[in-house]
């Protein structure tokens, strides 16, 4: 199964909490100590904007998928 994701440059006012690549997550205050200084935000997925992709049901019914990348071995 694949899903393709379609990005578009977001408006002046936009919801924080959407989907959304790179700039600063939108996490809770709890996890900001989590990623540390060799990681880098990649994206956040708002769960709610999956779910009608979810024909097994699989994902909860809210929530994020955050993704970072360590660049701890990165030559750049």
């Amino acid at each position: 199964m694949a899903i393709k994701i379609n990005i578009k440059k977001a408006e002046k006012n936009y919801d924080p909490g959407t989907s959304k690549f790179f700039g600063s997550p939108t996490v809770p205050s709890d996890m900001l100590d989590i990623y540390n200084e060799n990681e880098i935000f990649f994206c956040q997925i708002n769960i709610k904007e999956l779910k009608h992709l979810d024909k097994d049901n699989i994902l909860p019914n809210e929530g994020y998928i955050y993704i970072f990348l360590d660049t701890t071995n990165s030559k750049y």
